[in-house]
């Protein structure tokens, strides 16, 4: 059975940052993949990506998190949104208040995530230093394309 059918809710922590929005946790004992929420952030291999997972992991690293899961992708990682119980920041929109993601947040969370990214790219923030940063999935298909 999938973790979020019968969890929501629920308490863990890192064991490894993949890159600025994916990572590997423990969550009831079991290593998880998840896929943060409402971001897309630079590959590794891209420009700001390595800077993208750094940011990640400062904001998780030794942290006591909260993981809400919210189902699958097409690549099988669980979505959550992920909170440090410390102070309640929730890490996905730092990711994308420090410049290290782009919104791609829709309906009541849309705002939020939104007012975050032209924050952070007014004040030339992470990827926004770039006067024209490459989102990563313009990124990724041009990669494809040209293999």
């Amino acid at each position: 059975m999938p973790l979020a059918a019968y969890a929501r809710v629920v308490d863990g922590h890192v064991l490894r940052v993949s890159d600025g929005d994916t990572l590997s946790a423990v969550i009831g004992g079991r290593q998880t993949t998840l896929r943060l929420l409402y971001i897309d952030a630079p590959e590794r291999d891209q420009r700001f990506g390595p800077e993208s997972a750094r940011s990640l992991e400062q904001l998780v690293r030794l942290e006591h998190l909260r993981f809400d899961l919210r189902g699958r992708d097409k690549y099988r990682r669980t979505l959550a949104l992920i909170v440090r119980v410390s102070d309640g920041a929730v890490i996905n929109l730092q990711q994308v208040e420090r410049g290290m993601a782009w919104s791609i947040a829709r309906g009541e969370t849309e705002i939020a995530y939104e007012r975050a990214q032209l924050r952070a790219r007014l004040a030339h923030k992470g990827l926004w230093e770039d006067p024209r940063p490459v989102a990563p999935g313009v990124w990724r298909r041009s990669k494809r394309a040209n293999r």
